[in-house]
């Protein structure tokens, strides 16, 4: 199954419960009710809030925010809350379809458009661009060449960018689920259908993205790693701007 499907599948199966959530922006899928379900919500939360505080940070309201993999429309919601204009582009046509009708319900400055997220090609540089947990569902041997593609042809001079994934800490259990994810998604049999990829560390992601981005920020919560990177002209390498990212 490839991600796209499993994405179709997945916006099939929860459209009307996100459609239906007080706040799309924290929605989870249905678990069973107790202490495991409670702490996925209180992760997502902790997850959105330290979204928001990298957008208040570093992004102008005034200029439009790409949402590179925007999924059912989750951070669009929450760009809206804060007066901001999306273009907000995912692979999933389902998932487009539910972000539209969010769209439309929340009243949102958005344009949704169905297209592939490592191949998209906008008319206009961007100079505000999010990836909210997107860089780790891209084949790791297509990273670089995305990292590319993004860095020369979706970012203006200078643009910023915030990227999410899943934290990967120093634990054993955490690096051997990792290495396992490095075997498992080569043999469809056994590849994950959410996360079959090996997901970036620090030092891993620094790594991609030297000559092409700087990283200025850097927070951790809920699970999750944020990145705020500033585009850099070509040619020159990367600098670790804040010493906190380390």
């Amino acid at each position: 199954m490839t991600q796209v499907s499993y994405y179709n599948e997945f916006a099939t199966r929860y459209r009307t419960q996100i459609l239906s959530a007080p706040d799309a922006s924290i929605w989870v899928k249905d678990a069973v009710p107790g202490p495991i379900q409670e702490a996925i919500r209180d992760a997502m939360k902790q997850r959105i809030t330290m979204q928001k505080e990298m957008i208040r940070r570093h992004f102008d309201a005034a200029l439009p925010v790409l949402d590179l993999g925007c999924g059912f429309g989750r951070q669009l919601v929450v760009m809206a809350a804060l007066g901001m204009r999306v273009v907000g582009v995912d692979t999933s046509s389902i998932f487009i379809d539910i972000a539209r009708e969010l769209s439309r319900r929340h009243a949102m400055d958005a344009e949704l458009i169905c297209d592939s997220v490592e191949q998209f090609t906008p008319a206009n540089r961007f100079s505000q661009v999010v990836l909210f947990d997107v860089y780790e569902h891209i084949e790791p041997k297509r990273r670089h060449l995305f990292l590319s593609h993004l860095h020369g042809i979706i970012c203006a001079p200078q643009a910023k960018l915030i990227f999410t994934f899943p934290f990967v800490d120093g634990s054993l259990k955490s690096r051997a689920k990792n290495l396992a994810r490095s075997w498992t998604y080569q043999i469809p049999a056994f590849a994950k259908r959410e996360h079959p990829y090996p997901i970036p560390d620090h030092q891993r992601f620094r790594l991609d993205i030297t000559g092409r981005f700087r990283i200025l920020d850097y927070l951790n919560s809920g699970g999750t790693s944020c990145y705020v990177l500033a585009a850099l002209n070509s040619g020159r390498q990367t600098i670790l701007a804040n010493s906190s990212a380390e």
